[in-house]
């Protein structure tokens, strides 16, 4: 099983696995603030903190659950 590490940067394709929504989503919702900002490590590297990626998932993940 695949664990989305929690320290260093990771490219979209390193976090979409982890993520409910697509590629498109994930640059705009980091533009506009929905999603943690990303950093431009080259022209055409973009990247995103893992450990800003996982403070993102705990607060929008549930902690209770309906039956």
């Amino acid at each position: 099983m695949q664990h989305l590490p929690t320290t260093g940067m990771g490219r979209a394709k390193d976090i979409l696995p982890f993520l409910p929504f697509s590629k498109t989503t994930l640059f705009e919702w980091s533009k506009d603030g929905r999603f943690p900002p990303s950093k431009k490590l080259s022209p055409t590297m973009t990247c995103w903190s893992y450990a800003d990626v996982h403070a993102w998932i705990n607060k929008h993940t549930s902690t209770t659950s309906e039956v």
